[in-house]
């Protein structure tokens, strides 16, 4: 099923890569890629409630948590220099960002800060493959990944959820029903993505529903006034 519509999950692609979270840029597991992260075994909903309490807290979250992840981390050899290019990347963002949220324009164009951002600009202009990114637009939403569970932006631990299990029946009915979810699945078995109708689908390995019929379904994609 999953091949025919399409989806790249850890369940249908554990040949290729190993079934746990895929390393993102600034997440650098102490030691080596080690095992799958805790929050993989927690049900997505609890851990998307935990980590964003309120609006904003899911991005200062990651934030903290790539941080953590940079002052721990020990590479040595060539991963020594992968982390130090991904120290200096951080650093250049995180200091263009603050001139930019101040509005100072000349700073980020000017002087070595300047100079660094253009180079990586380059680099990306000219790279031969996609780098991993924890943020990723999805059928238009903005999702952001923390500890390997892709959680929506816009996510309110208020807001009404379903939650559906992975790979189950009622999972690919959603896909049969809407195909565009399937640049949401991609994410993988741990997510959760803001309906049309302001609820939260929940997608998770472990539990949630396993039958929905067409008008639950048909629901999540009334835009909400």
């Amino acid at each position: 099923m999953a091949k025919k519509y399409g989806i790249t999950t850890p369940y249908t692609s554990y040949l290729i890569v190993p079934d746990m979270p895929l390393p993102v840029a600034g997440h650098i597991r102490k030691g080596g890629r080690g095992p799958a992260d805790p929050a993989l075994h927690t049900p997505v909903l609890e851990f998307a409630k935990r980590n964003q309490a309120k609006p904003g807290d899911l991005a200062r979250n990651r934030g903290e948590q790539a941080e953590k992840a940079l002052r721990n981390a020990d590479g040595k050899g060539e991963a020594a220099a992968a982390l130090k290019q991904v120290r200096e990347q951080k650093e250049t963002y995180d200091r263009a960002r603050q001139y930019l949220q101040a509005r100072t324009l000349g700073a980020v164009q000017a002087g070595k800060l300047g100079v660094d951002l253009s180079v990586q600009m380059q680099n990306l202009r000219n790279q031969t493959r996609l780098e991993p990114t924890a943020v990723r637009t999805v059928f238009g939403r903005n999702c952001l990944e923390i500890d390997g569970v892709w959680i929506d932006e816009g996510f309110d631990p208020q807001m009404p959820a379903l939650v559906v299990k992975a790979q189950s029946d009622a999972y690919f009915k959603l896909l049969e029903r809407q195909p565009k979810l399937r640049e949401v699945f991609q994410l993988g078995n741990h997510l959760v993505w803001v309906a049309p109708n302001g609820a939260a689908l929940v997608i998770d390995p472990h539990t949630g529903k396993e039958k929905l019929d067409d008008d639950a379904i048909a629901q999540l994609f009334v835009a909400k006034k």
